[in-house]
């Protein structure tokens, strides 16, 4: 048992540092406030990027003690409206009865902090006991408002038919937001399987790269333009790779292009086709295929070398023009993919 100061107000303190975490989380799913900062010497020069929701949240905790103080002689006020002196007496009986818990040992210990904190967290809402808190101030400040209005200024039953219209209409964008929320999340979901899917591949193709830079180190190829972009292109699928969706969809080539140039700016047509064909004639080597007529071939059989692609690896179809590769590589045993997993790497909202 406790009766300090920082005892008593112990919960006030918890409710308002949950609900400022929390309604900071949806914020910033909005882009309204962010949580990166960035650190500059004197010379305005950047000596340190990071993120901190809790040097963040401050500022809406500081909005939010602000609010809570003024809704002390609201509520007081409205409770006053309601009872008389005995209303006014069960509002503040109510309000020191936590803090009075708190210092007796018998208040409950609530977390309102969500376990995980989104950055950039579209669609994410912060914890369900989190929200308690924004759902509790919104509720008394829209009680205490409503109920000195009404009883104070004499308003009529038009003005209370009007406020039960007023509230129809906020149900409907209660359940829009929801919706729009819950779509929020499928999207997240989608991008998350679609990274997911794309780390797969370029681990899948770098594998391949880094055979065929084997091959090239081991038949004195090291001149072809095609075994210079198989060294320098194992960077770029390295950190595709690795990276999360925010990387791929920041830095990833804009289109195919960009893949075949590697870590150079530009690539002429001339090297990027010439690049293609070396690949062709590789894959051709190792894994020929036989045509019997247009609609009939046979392919290499499977080994270590050529392989069958994994359809969700290799459903884009080649780039053009016609005539650099079977548009059909994604049924054959290949030695090297690129043909049909480059084109569906660049990200959608690049292309």
């Amino acid at each position: 048992m406790s009766f300090s100061v920082a005892s008593f107000f112990h919960p006030y303190s918890k409710f308002l540092h949950g609900a400022a975490y929390n309604l900071h989380q949806n914020l910033e799913g909005l882009g309204a406030v962010s949580s990166s900062f960035t650190e500059r010497d004197e010379a305005g020069k950047v000596i340190a990027s990071y993120w901190s929701p809790d040097q963040a949240m401050v500022i809406t905790l500081g909005f939010l003690v602000m609010l809570a103080l003024l809704l002390i002689p609201l509520l007081s006020a409205a409770a006053y409206t309601v009872g008389k002196k005995r209303g006014l007496f069960c509002f503040f009986a109510l309000l020191i009865l936590p803090g009075v818990l708190n210092c007796l040992g018998l208040f409950p210990i609530i977390n309102y902090l969500p376990t995980r904190y989104a950055i950039n967290g579209v669609g994410k809402l912060g914890s369900e006991v989190g929200l308690i808190p924004l759902l509790m101030l919104c509720a008394i400040t829209g009680w205490g408002v409503m109920v000195l209005l009404y009883d104070n200024l004499n308003l009529t039953e038009r003005f209370r038919q009007i406020y039960d219209h007023f509230w129809f209409p906020l149900a409907l964008v209660a359940a829009v937001f929801f919706v729009a929320d819950n779509g929020a999340n499928e999207d997240t979901a989608l991008l998350k399987g679609a990274t997911v899917n794309v780390q797969d591949a370029s681990g899948y193709l770098l594998s391949q790269i880094r055979r065929y830079d084997d091959y090239c180190k081991t038949n004195g190829l090291d001149d072809l333009r095609s075994c210079q972009w198989s060294r320098d292109s194992q960077w770029t699928f390295t950190h595709i790779k690795e990276g999360e969706a925010g990387y791929f969809i920041e830095f990833a080539p804009d289109d195919s292009r960009g893949f075949y140039a590697a870590n150079r700016r530009t690539v002429s047509d001339d090297d990027v086709y010439a690049i293609r064909k070396e690949i062709a004639e590789y894959n051709q080597r190792l894994c020929p295929v036989k045509y019997f007529s247009s609609d009939i071939s046979r392919s290499s059989p499977l080994s270590s070398t050529c392989e069958y692609v994994p359809y969700h690896y290799c459903s884009a179809r080649p780039d053009g023009p016609p005539g650099i590769v079977d548009e059909g590589i994604g049924s054959h045993t290949v030695a090297l993919a690129s043909e049909c997993i480059i084109p569906g790497l660049p990200p959608p909202n690049h292309t």
